[in-house]
C-alpha cells in the first residue's frame, strides 16, 4: 500500500531567470516526480484547492505570475476545453523560444 500524499492544487517552476510555469494537478507530487523529475529549476505548490477549483485558481496565478505573456505557460490557463487533446508547442524552460 502506497502511503504517499496526495495533493491537488496549483503548482509553480521558476526557471534560472525568474521566468514562471503555472500548471495544475489532481496528484501535484506525482505529476512533479514523473513529468519534470530531479532538475535545477525551482519547484512550488502554490495553491492547494478542490479538483472543481483548478481551473479558476491556474488562470488568476498565471495572470499574477504573468507567466502567459512573460513566462512558460502556452494558454492563459483553465484547460481552455481542449488543453490535453491536441498537440501543442511548448516554450522552453532556458530560452523561452517556443520548441
Amino acid at each position: 500500500m502506497n502511503n504517499k500524499e496526495i495533493i491537488c492544487g496549483i503548482y509553480g517552476i521558476k526557471s534560472q531567470d525568474g521566468r514562471w510555469y503555472i500548471g495544475q494537478s489532481i496528484d501535484i507530487l506525482s505529476r512533479y516526480y514523473n513529468k519534470y523529475g530531479p532538475s535545477s529549476l525551482k519547484f512550488l505548490i502554490l495553491i492547494e484547492c478542490e479538483e472543481s477549483n483548478l481551473n479558476f485558481h491556474e488562470i488568476n496565478l498565471i495572470a499574477e505570475y504573468d507567466s502567459f505573456y512573460n513566462g512558460f505557460n502556452l494558454t492563459k490557463g483553465g484547460n481552455n476545453g481542449d488543453h490535453h487533446h491536441k498537440c501543442y508547442k511548448i516554450k522552453n524552460f532556458v530560452t523561452g523560444e517556443i520548441i
